[in-house]
């Protein structure tokens, strides 16, 4: 089962946007045309290095992380990524683009919280988060199982490679199996049809939900040869939907919760971890979903 939670009006209209504008002047990582990446510092990370972000910008960056602490039973600490803010405009790109696992390959990295800084509701305007291994269609939940370690070892489908590189494998590269090929295909169904007989789990963005999942196995099943560290779970795997013409601009921050190096999660993250399950599965609601098939 995939764990998760949706949590509506988690920041207020006036957050996200000041979220935004604090945004304006820092450095673009991916630098292009259609999409924007900012890390913003806030000050449980140190002054050090706050790219010009204003006391305000500071002061709310930090709420936000503490907030999120909260949420997820575990607080921000110095081995955890600062917030990544991000940005999308209408694009015809493919239907499902990054399909992608946080854990595999980062074996710290436990849960996400995405908070939506805009809202795109409806098919017609894309911008949906979504999990198409959460999907009725037990062939499918097998595809993901595949290319999940042990069996699996790339943590990226790059739906536009013929090579793949960087722990990515490129979707026409000699090394993308036909699980992998239906993997993406999955995906972009679950974006063209979110409705389909067939579609995973999609969220649309609404400004100020936060979505929160995780990407370890619930049962505490692992191969790691370090006692804390659970095994990556099929169901996390997910993607961005493509914005499309009408719908605006796409805005959303991301934090990675991640064990401490050389120790594990709280107790109370674990805690959180199973309520979130339990509040969510009796109604088949957010991202809580059930599957039962065989390996």
């Amino acid at each position: 089962m995939l764990r998760g939670q949706e949590v509506p009006n988690f920041l207020s209209a006036a957050e996200c946007d000041g979220l935004i504008r604090a945004t304006a002047g820092l450095h673009d990582e991916k630098g292009c045309l259609e999409c924007g990446t900012y890390w913003l510092k806030g000050r449980e990370h140190g002054r050090r290095g706050q790219n010009g972000l204003t006391d305000e910008a500071v002061d709310l960056v930090t709420s936000v992380e503490e907030r999120i602490g909260d949420l997820v039973g575990m607080r921000t600490h110095e081995h955890e990524n600062v917030i990544k803010v991000t940005s999308y405009k209408p694009t015809s790109a493919r239907a499902a683009y990054n399909l992608h696992h946080e854990k595999i390959g980062r074996p710290n990295r436990v849960a996400t919280v995405l908070v939506y800084l805009s809202s795109l509701i409806g098919a017609r305007h894309g911008g949906a988060t979504i999990f198409p291994a959460a999907s009725p269609n037990a062939s499918v939940v097998r595809s993901f199982r595949a290319i999940t370690p042990p069996r699996g070892t790339f943590w990226r489908v790059d739906e536009r490679a013929s090579d793949s590189r960087y722990g990515s494998v490129g979707l026409f590269s000699p090394q993308a199996t036909d699980d992998v090929r239906a993997a993406q295909a999955a995906a972009d169904a679950t974006c063209t049809d979110p409705n389909g007989a067939s579609a995973g789990v999609s969220v649309e963005p609404m400004r100020g939900k936060a979505l929160v999942w995780y990407h370890e196995r619930p049962d505490g099943v692992g191969t790691s040869e370090e006692e804390h560290l659970r095994d990556a779970e099929p169901l996390a795997w997910h993607c961005g939907c493509r914005v499309l013409e009408g719908g605006g601009e796409r805005w959303a921050l991301q934090k990675f919760k991640e064990h401490p190096r050389g120790g594990r999660a709280p107790e109370r993250f674990y805690e959180v971890m199973a309520a979130h399950h339990e509040k969510l599965a009796p109604e088949q609601d957010g991202v809580a979903v059930h599957q039962e098939c065989e390996a």
